[in-house]
């Protein structure tokens, strides 16, 4: 339905339709299956192309980080936040003939321009790791 709109306005490019998954107070299990439609990539179809980039066997997690978020951690800007990544989780990389990300952290977007979120992408041998 929403693609003869598109077309019409020209619209040519990704788009993201989140849904949620949910419990009620009861504990029934419900779908919401259209929150918001963005004209975007997902969330979820980002994670999966930046796993490309993961090296085998390995787990990745792709995260949004806000200034609330920093501020709990201590960390007063995205820029300190990117610093203590590197630090803490220099990259790895691994394979042949392209290197794959074996573990460690990266942002996605420029920590020192960034004002409301940073994406970073961290990975590891395990998920447990990187939580």
């Amino acid at each position: 339905m929403l693609e003869a709109d598109l077309r019409a306005v020209g619209f040519t490019g990704p788009i993201g339709i989140d849904a949620f998954v949910y419990k009620t107070g009861n504990g029934e299990r419900r779908v919401k299956p259209v929150v918001e439609i963005n004209p975007r990539y997902t969330m979820g179809r980002l994670t999966l192309e930046l796993m490309k980039h993961a090296a085998p066997g390995s787990s990745g997690v792709f995260r949004l980080v806000n200034g609330a978020q920093l501020r709990m951690q201590g960390i007063e800007n995205f820029l300190s936040y990117a610093r203590s990544l590197r630090e803490r989780f220099p990259l790895r990389l691994e394979g042949e003939p392209v290197a794959r990300i074996r573990e460690g952290a990266i942002c996605l977007n420029d920590p020192a321009e960034s004002q409301v979120v940073l994406a970073t992408f961290q990975v590891g041998r395990k998920v447990a790791e990187l939580l």
